[in-house]
């Protein structure tokens, strides 16, 4: 059986644990969120936090900061039919 062609990416996440508020209880908890790339700044990544959230928590700080490494793959046909593909065009 032959082998699929594959494409792949290590992938480089900031793991940040925020402390955020539920405005309407006044409750604080802590929640884990992933965010692509390596960002070392604490106040950067409150501010991605923020513009990303979706939750009906408000992110107040970030705790701490830790950094994943992730093998992603998937087979190239899938790869293409998801892709976004712009044609290059020879540079003479």
């Amino acid at each position: 059986m032959a082998r699929k062609r594959m494409v792949s990416r290590t992938l480089t996440v900031t793991r940040c644990v925020v402390m955020a508020v539920n405005e309407e209880t006044a409750e604080v908890s802590n929640i884990v969120v992933d965010l692509g790339g390596r960002i070392e700044d604490k106040k950067e990544a409150l501010k991605m936090v923020i513009k990303n959230n979706k939750s009906d928590l408000t992110p107040v700080t970030v705790v701490s900061i830790e950094y994943k490494q992730f093998f992603a793959h998937m087979p190239e046909a899938e790869f293409l039919e998801y892709a976004t593909l712009e044609e290059l065009t020879d540079a003479e």
